[in-house]
């Protein structure tokens, strides 16, 4: 589809439905590589969005072996 196509495209409206967040997210990860200032925006959005999870940086690139 071109743009224009796919601007012509008409949806169904969508059903909201009440869900704990907190069931839904067991974790919350960023990058190991991102800034901190990323952190702390992904911090604020749950804090905003009430979710109890807090966000915390990947540990991936850390040695597999401790």
């Amino acid at each position: 589809m071109l743009e224009e196509d796919v601007a012509k495209v008409r949806y169904e409206p969508g059903l909201y439905i009440s869900v704990n967040l907190d069931t839904l997210i067991n974790e919350i990860y960023v990058a190991p590589t991102s800034p901190d200032w990323f952190l702390d925006v992904v911090n604020e959005v749950c804090h905003k969005f009430h979710v109890a999870r807090k966000p915390r940086r990947s540990d991936l690139l850390s040695s597999p072996i401790r």
